[in-house]
């Protein structure tokens, strides 16, 4: 099967930079390397959900251009037929032949890209959902992952609409920076001039207050934001950076029940609201002390459980010590045994003043006094969770 791969772009700010070359927010073509007057192109020139992606002659027109911005440290590909369409890795899974096509924007990291230099202009394009994938160009000029070759059927040169050639960096393996916030507002009345946007905001779940609807977590706008969180995604009195989508009014917010909450109903509304989920970052080291700039946040990392290493605390209330080994952690919290691999889902936490030891699982952990950062360990997969950009507390 000929095949064509994309490999993603990293980026500070708003530009990218690698090797002393940059590429910045704006408008682009994206050129197959080895054939170069063939472009990334919406086949038949429509969007919608799953309209399929392929590779095409240049003719001009918005069907072949890109507005390139940038979420969590990657880019996001959007069409120029219609901002709100992006490329989107169909229910993303690390196994090859995942179809890629356009889907209506919603910020998970089957839409997010990272940009891998392979010199001079020519780049690849690797899933933020799994940096080992990716996009690719099968038989038929149809858009696909597969697993990263460095092969010239990998290769992509990012070119302005105004004829400028641009390379773009390297991608770090390690997360680039945390998530941007603002203080959550009591509801989101002041936002529906914003539909279809994307906010988040630093939340402390709320015991009280006033919402109506909640399945599939859409609340109409005038719903306590605190309390909303409380009833979808957030633990009792946890605090977290949580994703939220504005919408428009849904017509009507039935009464749904969840976490043991169960909100009110309503009609039709002047606006609503999304809560998308908690933001979450694939990371490669197991040094939990690294992400402290990521609190209130949870990280992914592959993990190999062991009995060898030092733990401090217990993973109750906000955690270990982030100075604790994380493989031991994990065996000492009963999440893994000793030599079993995993993907942990880990949330970031503040310091404690104090640290509990505790025997669990034949491992004895130490006490501590207080330390600057704390981790806790949510759960482990045995894939890599594919909605990265947002998640659950259960």
């Amino acid at each position: 099967m000929k095949r064509i791969a994309m490999t993603l772009v990293a980026l500070v700010a708003l530009t990218l930079t690698v090797m002393g070359q940059t590429i910045s927010e704006g408008i682009y073509i994206i050129k197959y390397a080895t054939q170069s007057d063939y472009v990334l192109t919406v086949k038949n020139g429509e969007v919608g959900d799953g309209n399929p992606l392929s590779v095409e002659k240049w003719k001009g027109g918005k069907a072949q251009q890109w507005k390139i911005t940038v979420q969590n440290n990657c880019i996001v590909i959007r069409s120029m037929l219609d901002n709100n369409y992006v490329v989107d890795v169909n229910n993303y899974t690390p196994v090859d032949g995942r179809e890629v096509y356009i889907y209506s924007f919603h910020g998970d990291t089957n839409q997010q890209w990272r940009i891998k230099s392979q010199g001079g202009s020519k780049v690849e394009l690797l899933s933020e959902a799994d940096h080992s994938f990716a996009l690719t160009v099968v038989s038929g000029g149809l858009t696909q992952t597969y697993k990263d070759n460095g092969k010239n059927s990998q290769m992509w040169i990012f070119q302005r609409a105004d004829g400028t050639t641009s390379t773009t960096p390297t991608t770090p393996t390690t997360a680039g920076g945390p998530s941007s916030y603002i203080k959550a507002p009591q509801n989101l009345e002041a936002y529906r001039n914003k539909v279809g946007q994307t906010f988040t905001f630093l939340v402390t779940a709320a015991n009280e207050g006033s919402i109506w609807g909640g399945k599939n977590y859409i609340y109409s706008d005038n719903s306590d934001l605190a309390r909303a969180c409380r009833h979808s995604v957030l633990g009792k009195n946890h605090t977290n950076k949580v994703i939220v989508k504005i919408l428009a009014d849904q017509g009507s917010y039935p009464s749904y029940k969840h976490n043991g909450i169960t909100s009110s109903q309503r009609g039709a509304w002047k606006g609503a609201y999304q809560i998308i989920g908690i933001p979450r970052t694939y990371v490669t080291s197991t040094d939990m002390s690294k992400y402290r700039n990521y609190l209130y946040e949870q990280v992914v990392v592959r993990v190999t459980g062991r009995r060898t290493g030092t733990v401090y605390g217990r993973n109750t209330g906000w955690g270990y010590m982030d100075k604790s080994d994380l493989a031991t952690a994990a065996v000492h919290a009963g999440i893994l045994k000793d030599g079993q691999t995993a993907y942990l889902t880990v949330r970031i936490n503040p310091g404690s003043p104090r640290y509990d030891a505790a025997k669990m699982n034949k491992i004895q952990s130490r006490a501590y006094g207080k330390g600057e950062g704390t981790f806790k360990i949510v759960k482990a997969s045995q894939t890599c969770p594919s909605n990265l950009s947002a998640a659950t507390i259960r």
